[in-house]
């Protein structure tokens, strides 16, 4: 086996909080074979992997290379390094949601426990349908007897996992927001991306510190 043709995907974990306080977890790669993000169990029935572990899933790529459905439209005079990198190279796989019956109090201690500053608020199938953030909650800073379908923003700007960062950075400027949901092809959150990870990147792009 050539090791050159063995790329490792990284895995995405959707961890969401429901109003009984019961947490379902779903974990999904971006494969480059079906072209779309596909859930970890069917990895482990594909003939084209080769170790599933912490790190993500080591398969054959057979010379394929991710595509980038935004690449073909990319006409910038001064293009930017942010129109080649994708999102999912940058964002938070880890994500955790949270549904919209979920307590204040459970909430507070979500964000607390995770230091975060907002989550996606989905329905039961994983769509985004708002978003929660600490601004929501200094808000009603007095009221906790409120669930998060209380607080919660209804418009949820999402982005795909496949779009070009430097249309993220637009949205969130331009919609002056610091959170954004990604998701997959199929419309479910796989992902968050916050303002504090494209600096990072910047940070790293510069060499002020190590990307890995």
């Amino acid at each position: 086996m050539n090791d050159a043709k063995l790329r490792t995907l990284p895995i995405r974990t959707r961890r969401t909080l429901g109003g009984d306080g019961e947490v379902t977890i779903a974990r999904t790669v971006l494969c480059p074979h079906h072209g779309e993000a596909v859930p970890l169990a069917l990895c482990g029935e594909c003939p084209r992997a080769v170790e599933i572990s912490d790190r993500g899933v080591t398969c054959r790529s057979d010379g394929l290379a991710p595509t980038m459905r935004w690449a073909s439209r990319l006409r910038r005079i001064l293009p930017s390094a942010a129109d080649r990198v994708a999102i999912a190279d940058v964002m938070s796989r880890d994500v955790a949601c949270v549904r919209e019956d979920v307590s204040i109090e459970s909430l507070l201690a979500l964000l607390r426990d995770r230091d975060i500053g907002a989550v996606p608020v989905v329905d039961a199938g994983g769509f985004a349908i708002g978003v929660v953030s600490k601004s929501d909650l200094v808000r009603e800073r007095d009221e906790l007897d409120f669930t998060v379908a209380d607080l919660m923003s209804r418009v949820a700007f999402t982005l795909r996992e496949d779009d070009p960062l430097s249309r993220a950075a637009a949205i969130m400027a331009v919609e002056h927001v610091h959170h954004l949901p990604i998701v997959a092809a199929d419309g479910r959150v796989v992902g968050m991306l916050s303002s504090l990870d494209f600096v990072r990147w910047v940070a790293a792009q510069s060499a002020f510190i190590d990307e890995a």
